[in-house]
């Protein structure tokens, strides 16, 4: 795996304008944080403890979900999903070689 940038990138990075069919699912596609290419799949779920201490490899204090993802242009990146005391913060975070 390679290393991680560790500047949050913000969800609408990696989330296409809703796609709309039928226009109730409200669906939206991954795509590439870096080029914006939309053939992505997920690779890997990882649950990562902070321990109540920043442990966890974010910026709060809780536990963090991370969903891998590798597009078909060889980028890879993350979706994560930080949880403290009640709340949830999501963004993304992508590596920094692709394979």
């Amino acid at each position: 795996m390679a290393d991680l940038v560790h500047d949050p990138i913000a969800l609408g990075r990696v989330l296409s304008a809703s796609v709309a069919e039928p226009d109730i699912f409200r669906q939206h596609k991954v795509v590439c944080p870096v080029c914006g290419y939309d053939y992505a799949r997920f690779t890997g779920v990882r649950l990562v403890s902070g321990n109540d201490h920043y442990e966890a490899g974010w910026a709060g204090r809780g536990d963090l979900l991370v969903v891998q993802f590798e597009g078909e242009c060889y980028h890879e990146w993350e979706i994560c999903f930080g949880f403290h005391k009640g709340q949830t913060f999501a963004f993304a975070r992508r590596l920094i070689e692709g394979r």
